[in-house]
């Protein structure tokens, strides 16, 4: 099924039950591909109430919390055009609070692989 950002938002704003079971099986494909390993049902769990049981680490809750965060932002700004300003912002929303020691550094900007110092 393909839905469009204003769809989306459509949605968000109407029947938040759908919404969050899109959410969730987009979040939990899209976290899969970078090596997560909640469920889809421990996803919903953190959607609806805020909270993670198991035996995860607490970079993995922060990161995927943050990709949460990310998808309502993404929805929110449908109608914007998708500027570099944009783009930054939705990896600095990602980076938030994770325990990369440079994520505040990172977030939101270039990095020149080949000059790094």
């Amino acid at each position: 099924m393909k839905l469009t950002g204003k769809q989306l938002f459509w949605l968000k704003k109407s029947n938040i039950d759908i919404y969050n079971k899109f959410k969730t099986e987009f979040l939990f494909h899209s976290n899969k591909l970078e090596g997560s390993k909640f469920s889809k049902s421990e996803i919903m769990k953190l959607i609806a109430d805020s909270e993670v049981t198991g035996p995860y680490e607490l970079k993995d809750v922060i990161e995927t919390a943050n990709s949460i965060v990310v998808f309502d932002f993404m929805v929110e700004t449908h109608n914007e055009k998708l500027t570099e300003r944009l783009l930054k912002e939705f990896h600095s929303i990602l980076f938030k609070n994770t325990l990369n020691t440079f994520a505040d550094k990172l977030a939101g900007i270039y990095i020149d692989l080949y000059h790094l110092d």
